[in-house]
């Protein structure tokens, strides 16, 4: 296998390792688009080379010792909270990244059922029940303490009746205003987003 060569610059190192997986034979169209995807979602900030001169010019002026290693650090720790304070501002959400064609056996997933939105699988993981399109821009998820305040914590089984009948079987819930006690029937809501709802709740021995 032909060795990757060292690059100076990030110019060349993007050409360089383009040019050496196409030479192995690999179509890298879908790395070219995910590439520039990448360059729409960060900041000037971070694709500006003036970024990593100014990054070079600290460590230089470390090296000379005018500048103490503290004081380039604290400018590095000021540049990270920048980059996650715009990443959570959500300020370029329309940027939808090309899906990935998994290669090989895929892994079996528990799917829970369709995604009321956009028919993909509904998945699991510690903190809801969430649609495998996310990736491709779908936001339809259920937390699984979403029910807490009623004395319910959202399981599989739940889930898999409310995508299938839009509403579950009653359980027995706790009214966070009164403390009344009683059951209830959950309803999925799909004209709120997929919000999970009570309807027709029933007091204990009324």
């Amino acid at each position: 296998m032909k060795p990757l060569r060292i690059a100076l610059t990030k110019g060349r190192l993007e050409r360089d390792t383009v040019g050496l997986f196409e030479e192995m034979g690999l179509d890298c169209s879908a790395l070219r688009e995910k590439g520039r995807k990448l360059i729409e979602v960060v900041p000037q900030e971070m694709r500006s080379p003036q970024t990593t001169g100014k990054w070079e010019k600290g460590l230089s002026s470390i090296a000379k010792g005018k500048m103490t290693e503290e004081r380039f650090m604290a400018s590095i720790r000021r540049y990270v909270q920048f980059l996650i304070q715009d990443a959570a501002s959500g300020r370029r959400a329309d940027v939808i990244f090309p899906e990935e064609q998994v290669r090989g056996k895929r892994r079996k997933t528990n799917a829970f059922g369709k995604c009321p939105f956009c028919g993909r699988d509904i998945l699991e993981n510690s903190k809801s029940f969430y649609c495998a399109g996310w990736k491709s821009g779908c936001k339809f998820s259920l937390w699984k303490d979403s029910l807490k305040p009623y004395g319910l914590e959202l399981d599989g089984g739940m889930v898999k009746l409310l995508l299938k009948k839009n509403k579950s079987e009653r359980v027995a819930v706790t009214l966070p205003q009164t403390g009344e006690k009683g059951t209830a029937v959950l309803i999925l809501n799909k004209d709120k987003g997929g919000q999970i709802e009570l309807m027709d709740f029933n007091r204990e021995n009324a």
